[in-house]
């Protein structure tokens, strides 16, 4: 499994499984700490966040991959704006599956960015 968001550097699948731990925890932290600055991110309780941030975690591995292979020549014309647009969309699509875990359309922007740096982040430190 890959950590993988945004385009970002991903960690890879020979990397041990701390760092995927790490990243998961970190992700669920941010959302945490983001639904909490009330940017449009709110969580029923504890296990609602921590399925959603795997969901999302999954998404981002298995889903925004193939979507941005299928929508590679949209991204070479808007110079890779679509694959942030790709993300939130689902960040957004995530938060309408998982009970217990709503996102306006604000904190898929927010929350996607941000879960976007915090993977990047992990994924430097892990290398």
């Amino acid at each position: 499994m890959l950590c993988y968001s945004n385009g970002n550097i991903p960690i890879t699948e020979d990397a041990p499984m701390g760092s995927r731990l790490c990243c998961w925890a970190a992700n669920t932290v941010a959302l945490a700490l983001l639904a909490n600055l009330n940017v449009g991110i709110h969580y029923a309780d504890v296990p609602s966040l921590v399925i959603a941030t795997l969901a999302i975690g999954l998404a981002n591995t298995f889903v925004l991959p193939i979507l941005q292979l299928v929508a590679l020549p949209l991204s070479c014309v808007t110079f890779g704006l679509s694959a942030s647009i790709m993300s939130m969309v689902l960040f957004y699509v995530v938060a309408a599956i998982v009970p217990g875990f709503d996102v306006t359309i604000m904190g898929a922007v927010v929350g996607s960015l941000v879960t976007g740096l915090v993977t990047g982040m992990i994924g430097r430190a892990a290398r």
